[in-house]
């Protein structure tokens, strides 16, 4: 009403924004005011005029047994313990599990298991814009969950935040994967350690292959990005098992990819369409290249996928994400000169595709004239055991895939 006024919490409230319900989620933190104490001679304690509740009741100076001078010495020596955010209750990791959406869960689960992740690779991921995912990531930070920095940019300006887990979001990690929580040494040491990590803008280019998935996922009705494995994860024995009772289990797969993931699309239509194609659901390896190897070494790493595939018949296309594609012109090329692989083999160069999903039609099948182009969906497709729990939502907890 125009000329009323407003009450401070009415004025505090005016602007807030409502586009993220996850946000409301979480209370912000409320100081109490001042309270007026009042000593009364004639008792052994002193009582509050005013808000008794943000006030604990104390010993007073008056006090004259040794009883009651040593209580009022415990209560004075007795800590207040608060999370980084003051006023937030006693207990933070107990209050995060009620406090934490499932989009939180996912983000969590992410970094622990793929290392960074940036503000925009979260954003296009996750959130419906890059302001609510920033005021999101923000709380998560001053919570403790996260932790964020900027690397050095030499050529001026300024990187987006990178996100790692801070300690909290850690114990969070652990809790829901039942395993042992890490001590608050272990996790600076895997923050610093992430933070100058060489390989760092490798990593980083990994992650945003499967968060541009996750986002096309997100946007695309019929899309799912079931499963983003990183390379340990990859490397474990009975990975890629088929029975988990066979003694298969018991060997490493011969392969370290740079990741794996299992999608669902819709395959291209006759006119070279998604629209009203079939759903299919593609295993594939991801090698993710910066121009730093020689291509002897890129084509020696499909002699491991090859034996994997003898050993589980999983016959599951390998993506050569390239830098350029005078790369990808020269990589097939050494191709059909040497023996045909026993594997799909697929190249895409980042230079070429002006920024197109690799969900879209940017895939040069090795070996195959059908069609100049074809989508992820199109690309040979294995349907693989997804023991994984299935679950609503972003992620599974106990696991590594990821559902919409």
């Amino acid at each position: 009403m125009h000329g009323a006024l407003m009450t401070d919490p009415q004025r505090a409230t005016a602007g807030r924004p409502t586009s993220d319900p996850a946000l409301d989620t979480v209370p912000q933190p409320t100081h109490a005011a001042p309270t007026t104490v009042r000593a009364e001679t004639s008792g052994t304690t002193t009582r509050s005029t005013s808000n008794p509740i943000a006030t604990r009741p104390t010993i007073a100076a008056t006090t004259s047994t040794p009883r009651a001078r040593h209580s009022a010495a415990a209560t004075r020596a007795r800590p207040v313990t608060r999370s980084r955010s003051a006023g937030w209750p006693l207990e933070p990791l107990l209050w995060l599990q009620t406090h934490l959406t499932t989009r939180d869960y996912t983000i969590i689960t992410w970094l622990g298991d793929h290392g960074v992740l940036t503000t925009d690779q979260l954003a296009f991921a996750l959130f419906p814009s890059v302001d609510v995912a920033q005021r999101r990531l923000r709380v998560l930070t001053e919570l403790g969950v996260l932790q964020r920095f900027r690397p050095l940019k030499l050529d001026g300006g300024s990187h987006p935040y990178h996100y790692v887990l801070d300690h909290l979001g850690a114990l969070v990690l652990s809790v829901q994967r039942a395993t042992d929580p890490p001590r608050p040494a272990q996790t600076r040491a895997r923050m610093q350690t992430l933070t100058r990590r060489p390989d760092l803008h490798h990593m980083l280019g990994v992650n945003q292959f499967f968060t541009d998935l996750a986002g096309y996922a997100r946007t695309h009705p019929g899309a799912t990005l079931h499963r983003w494995w990183p390379t340990t994860r990859c490397s474990q024995p009975g990975a890629f098992a088929t029975d988990p009772d066979a003694l298969e289990p018991a060997y490493p797969a011969p392969i370290r990819p740079d990741a794996h993931g299992v999608f669902t699309d819709h395959r291209s239509n006759d006119s070279g369409r998604p629209e009203g194609g079939e759903l299919v659901t593609v295993s594939f390896f991801l090698e993710h290249e910066t121009g730093t190897e020689p291509l002897v070494s890129l084509l020696g790493k499909l002699g491991g996928y090859q034996r994997m595939s003898l050993k589980t018949g999983h016959r599951w296309p390998v993506l050569f994400w390239l830098h350029s594609s005078t790369r990808e012109r020269h990589l097939h090329e050494h191709l059909t000169a040497g023996v045909p692989p026993a594997v799909p083999v697929a190249t895409a160069a980042r230079d070429r595709t002006n920024g197109q999903n690799p969900a879209e039609a940017i895939w040069w099948l090795h070996a195959d004239t059908s069609t100049p182009w074809a989508r992820l969906a199109d690309l040979p497709a294995t349907r693989p055991q997804l023991r994984s729990p299935e679950v609503t939502g972003s992620v599974a907890r106990t696991g590594s895939d990821v559902t919409r």
